[in-house]
């Protein structure tokens, strides 16, 4: 009957969108929000999300009878989530890019907390010509791959209220008189980026925060892209913290380590596994350490895999911004 009269009625059947978001954009924070319009359940059903044109990089069984897939998609900006597809080992992968609907949530696991997106439908992407038009005024000096960048900073004639966003703490004595965080980037007409941004997120949060009518364009690499680069930094402002309060925030974590803050939260999930410290999350982005046990735990493995993961895909940023169209990259 409801068939019938749907027909009557020219009703087209199809699954109800609630937003649309690049995968850069999921967060802890972002999960948060989403979870202030719980409890979901009938007449109130959880937000589907949607990311387009993504491609399939991996997947594997879950689940003590395998019938679940951890499947893990990437889009064009190289940016990779985890997704979980439960009761979808049985059904076929997507072939070519794809438009992915899921829903997100907090996951609390063994005390990290962590965003778990949840696979909900997916259909092969529209395939369509564009005619990209980027209108402009702000200029953008180019000095990537500069020889010695260090030198060309200090010959900068840029005005008087210029900010420089330097992070990782490898700052040139320039960058010292004017650098900013993230967080704190104040808008003014003269963005330096010294330091290349660990994603695309931010570097669009910067851009927004700041307004600025020229950008001069440096994108050093920080030096802490590898595994044990990046643990070895991160340990050593967590013995900071152990020697004087005991906590920290994930914020002023991943400005000192130049990295996502997803990627700090990885990293402490895996000294904590590593047995190198005790840790508790807090609310928002505090943090609580304490002195570990030494004692390996059963998911090192996993969060060794996490790290990697997210480590790699800030890494591919970063080979993008480095050689990307300048204008490409701010518009």
């Amino acid at each position: 009957t409801v068939e019938a009269m749907a027909r009557e009625a020219a009703v087209t059947p199809g699954l109800q969108i609630d937003g649309e978001l690049p995968l850069s954009d999921l967060s802890l924070a972002f999960a948060a929000d989403v979870e202030r319009l719980a409890p979901f359940g009938p007449g109130n059903p959880p937000l589907a999300l949607v990311s387009r044109d993504l491609t399939m990089r991996g997947a594997r069984t879950i689940g003590r009878d395998g019938s679940h897939r951890l499947v893990i998609v990437e889009d064009a900006w190289g940016t990779a989530q985890e997704v979980i597809w439960w009761d979808g080992a049985s059904e076929p992968l997507p072939e070519g890019k794809f438009d992915l609907a899921y829903t997100v949530r907090s996951n609390d696991y063994r005390g990290a907390r962590s965003i778990q997106v949840t696979w909900v439908d997916a259909r092969p992407a529209a395939v369509t010509e564009v005619e990209v038009k980027v209108e402009t005024e702000v200029e953008v000096v180019d000095y990537r791959g500069a020889a010695n960048p260090g030198v060309v900073i200090e010959a900068l004639q840029t005005p008087a209220e210029s900010v420089v966003w330097c992070e990782g703490g490898d700052c040139p004595h320039y960058a010292l008189r004017n650098t900013q965080s993230r967080h704190s980037l104040p808008p003014s007409p003269c963005l330096i980026i010294w330091t290349a941004p660990p994603g695309p997120a931010e570097l669009r949060a910067a851009l927004a925060q700041v307004k600025p009518q020229a950008i001069y364009l440096f994108g050093v690499d920080p030096g802490y892209g590898s595994p044990s680069a990046f643990l070895g930094r991160l340990a050593g402002l967590v013995k900071h913290a152990l020697s004087t309060h005991g906590g920290a925030r994930i914020s002023e974590l991943a400005v000192a380590t130049a990295a996502r803050e997803a990627t700090v939260r990885a990293g402490l999930v895996w000294l904590a596994a590593r047995g190198s410290i005790g840790l508790a999350f807090g609310d928002g982005d505090e943090v609580r350490v304490s002195p570990g046990d030494g004692a390996p735990r059963a998911d090192l493995a996993q969060a060794t895999r996490r790290l990697e993961a997210l480590l790699a895909e800030t890494a591919a940023y970063r080979a993008y911004f480095a050689t990307a169209d300048k204008m490409r990259l701010v518009s």
